[in-house]
C-alpha cells in the first residue's frame, strides 16, 4: 500500500513538472516575440520624451486651476 501512494505521488510530481516545463516554455516564446530589440533600445527615449512633455504642460494646467478658482 505504501509503494502504490509513493508511485502515485512520484507520477503526480513528474506531471506536475512537465506542466510547468510547457508553461515555461511557452512564456518564453511570448517574452521574445512580443518585444523586439528595437522596442527595447528605444523605450528610455520615448519615456524621457513622455515625461518632458507632462512637466511641459504642468505649469499651463496649473495656471487654468489658479484663474478658475479651484485648488
Amino acid at each position: 500500500m505504501r509503494a502504490l501512494s509513493l508511485l502515485s505521488l512520484v507520477v503526480v510530481l513528474a506531471i506536475v513538472a512537465m506542466l510547468v516545463r510547457t508553461q515555461l516554455r511557452a512564456s518564453h516564446q511570448v517574452e521574445g516575440a512580443a518585444a523586439p530589440a528595437s522596442a527595447t533600445a528605444s523605450l528610455p527615449t520615448q519615456i524621457q520624451t513622455d515625461l518632458n512633455k507632462m512637466m511641459d504642460a504642468r505649469p499651463e494646467q496649473l495656471n487654468r486651476e489658479m484663474k478658475d478658482g479651484q485648488p
